[in-house]
């Protein structure tokens, strides 16, 4: 019902904006208009995330709740992971 309601919204839309070109090919699959679908990709403010706003202490802090060593490897990722066609466009 949900895929029949978001069909019918897609068509009746001026235009349909997504986060990947593979969602937009999934999207045309469907049968949403090619025409209506816009990409536009998922952002951060890198100033928000920038290692300058970031002290010392604060990165101790996360290095020791997660017992990470001074010298082992961090890797900051933001975002999301999710199997959505999966789960959604099915």
């Amino acid at each position: 019902m949900v895929s029949n309601i978001e069909r019918r919204c897609g068509q009746m839309a001026d235009s349909v904006v997504t986060v990947s070109y593979a969602i937009k090919d999934k999207l045309t699959e469907l049968g949403f208009p090619q025409e209506k679908i816009r990409v536009c990709y998922n952002g951060v403010d890198p100033e928000k995330y920038s290692m300058e706003q970031v002290s010392e202490d604060e990165i101790r802090a996360v290095r020791q709740r997660y017992g990470i060593g001074d010298d082992d490897l961090m890797i900051y990722f933001v975002g999301r992971l999710t199997w959505y066609f999966a789960d959604r466009l099915t």
